[in-house]
């Protein structure tokens, strides 16, 4: 349990840690100043993440009033699989590193960096095809490294796709079959078997794939 022990009785922001009762895999049982008992991953109490059982970001969300818009729920699910090791996707973001810049923290702030350019975005591609996208995917949810993205543009650009240098721009498998008019398995083959790009590119789908040549 680490350190988990050392915690008994100590307050943090309106978390209470209930002495003598610690559970499994680093979670502590808390109650919450609302009265609201809750057991939560005591790491998250140590560095500031969680702050209440949600009690205290159902008041900051009253005020601006977009508890029910898709803009605040994208800021709400960021900081879940940041936050939350419970979360589909935590393994992807808070458990490799991932974090949410200190701004970003505060909804308030991340509205007026992004809110702009989301309504932009929307009226573009609509809004479920509007979904926010780490530039560097190995760098955290900040202002620099965030924009808008459809969900085609985020899909070809995920954390395990590796783009290729074609004719000075580096594209993705997808992007160089639609590119070159290829069938997507035929490039992905090439590719894998480690054909030159130039002959990936410049051969009609199908064609060759018993030749291959070493990188």
């Amino acid at each position: 349990m680490g350190g988990a022990e050392g915690l008994n009785g100590r307050k943090f922001e309106r978390w209470t840690v209930i002495p003598s009762i610690i559970l499994k895999d680093g979670y502590v049982l808390c109650r919450c100043d609302c009265g609201t008992v809750k057991s939560i991953f005591y790491p998250t109490l140590i560095n500031g993440r969680s702050k209440s059982c949600g009690c205290y970001r159902k008041e900051v969300v009253s005020k601006h009033g977009m508890s029910e818009t898709r803009f605040y729920n994208i800021w709400k699910s960021i900081a879940r699989r940041i936050d939350n090791p419970r979360a589909t996707g935590y393994s992807n973001y808070g458990g490799r590193g991932i974090d949410i810049s200190k701004e970003w923290r505060d909804f308030n702030l991340f509205k007026v960096d992004m809110y702009e350019g989301y309504l932009s975005h929307v009226n573009i591609h609509g809004e479920k095809n509007t979904t926010i996208e780490r530039e560097d995917n190995d760098g955290d949810y900040c202002q620099a490294n965030c924009k808008w993205a459809t969900l085609r543009e985020q899909r070809s650009n995920t954390r395990c796709t590796k783009r290729y240098l074609v004719n000075g721009e580096y594209l993705t498998p997808v992007e160089i079959s639609r590119k070159y008019n290829l069938d997507y398995g035929t490039v992905v083959y090439r590719l894998r078997v480690h054909w030159l790009i130039k002959e990936v590119i410049s051969r009609p789908s199908g064609v060759g794939r018993r030749k291959k040549i070493a990188s």
